[in-house]
């Protein structure tokens, strides 16, 4: 099985190469998002002794890139992909800098910083799944959203994991000043790996002659009454991304205090 899914991927990149320099990019971003949140419950339980807005913080990031995904995705098409992952990138980096400084009395500059982080994947994630779809056609979407989703997972588990042993090494305020220098690496890359054309057949958003609603609420309000089956699979989407992260604040806490396992263990 392992096998089969192997030559899947490398069939993939071999017909669509840039989707393998996308697929990096994809890994290294989340990466640099995981080692950090990760170990956030830990730092604001035991460094900045502010364990009950944990939750606050968490929304300010994850509300703030909900709720700015459908207006920065169609500002990714007027504007390109690549300038839409790079201002991310770039907003991602001063973000994470910006968040080593706040000590114990100064914790709510974290919630600023979260919501800056939320506009950063805002505009990186439409405009890299966008990315992805235009440079394949139509028959192999799945197999470009695969990859994307592929590397989503690889970087959350690898950013996960490196986030708690490196932070119990470290330090865990240490954690941003690394995801920072990893976004760094994601600009270079992007810089340098996100070129070339859509794909021969596939219609590129400035030359685009539909009549799709334009985004925001009543837009996304309008798609939904014109395609009731987004608005179920919708539906679906959230009850599983519910099911699995809601423990996700929680591990690595639960882990350290009900277990009494160390960080580097967790």
């Amino acid at each position: 099985m392992i096998g089969r899914l192997l030559r899947s991927y490398l069939y993939v990149f071999q017909h669509y190469p840039a989707l393998l320099g996308m697929g990096v990019i994809v890994i290294i971003v989340q990466i640099a998002w995981s080692l950090v949140m990760g170990v956030l419950p830990l730092y604001f339980k035991h460094t900045l002794d502010r364990g009950s807005y944990i939750g606050l913080v968490l929304l300010a990031f994850l509300g703030t890139e909900t709720a700015l995904k459908p207006w920065l995705g169609e500002l990714g098409d007027r504007v390109g992909r690549k300038a839409m992952i790079l201002a991310g990138c770039a907003l991602a980096l001063v973000a994470m800098t910006l968040a080593y400084l706040p000590t114990p009395e100064t914790w709510w500059m974290l919630l600023p910083l979260m919501m800056l982080n939320g506009v950063a994947a805002a505009a990186i994630w439409p405009a890299v799944s966008a990315y992805m779809g235009e440079r394949v056609p139509v028959n192999d979407k799945a197999s470009a959203m695969s990859v994307f989703e592929g590397g989503y997972l690889v970087g959350f588990g690898a950013g996960g994991a490196g986030g708690l042993y490196l932070g119990g090494v470290l330090g865990n305020r240490m954690l941003f000043l690394i995801s920072a220098g990893i976004f760094v690496v994601a600009l270079v890359m992007t810089a340098v790996l996100a070129v070339g054309g859509v794909h021969q057949g596939v219609v590129s958003p400035e030359d685009r002659q539909d009549d799709l609603p334009s985004a925001g609420v009543q837009g996304s309000l309008t798609l939904l009454r014109e395609a009731p089956m987004l608005g179920r699979l919708m539906f679906v989407y959230v009850l599983s991304q519910f099911a699995t992260t809601a423990l996700a604040p929680i591990i690595s806490l639960y882990g350290v205090q009900e277990l009494g396992r160390n960080q580097e263990q967790m």
